[in-house]
């Protein structure tokens, strides 16, 4: 891309063009909507935590519960004392 063909604006080029199209106000913050927002971002963290612990984690403790109970260890090249 040859820098001769960028646009050049400059800073109050910009600031006309958001007043033509009547966004120069800055909007109201919604504080009840940003709470709604973040309890939901807070959830789905909760619930993917949780899901990744269970996908994750309950197959290894049933696997380490078989070996316990059959007495024999499933994955013989492993090493436990890491």
């Amino acid at each position: 891309m040859n820098p001769s063909d960028i646009l050049t604006f400059d800073e109050s080029q910009i600031e006309l063009l958001f007043a033509d199209a009547g966004l120069v106000d800055t909007p109201v913050v919604n504080e009840v909507r940003v709470e709604k927002v973040m309890e939901r971002a807070m959830h789905e963290k909760v619930i993917k935590e949780l899901s990744s612990f269970a996908f994750e984690g309950f197959p290894a403790v049933v696997d380490g519960l078989l070996s316990v109970t059959s007495n024999k260890i499933n994955h013989p090249d492993g090493d436990y004392k890491c």
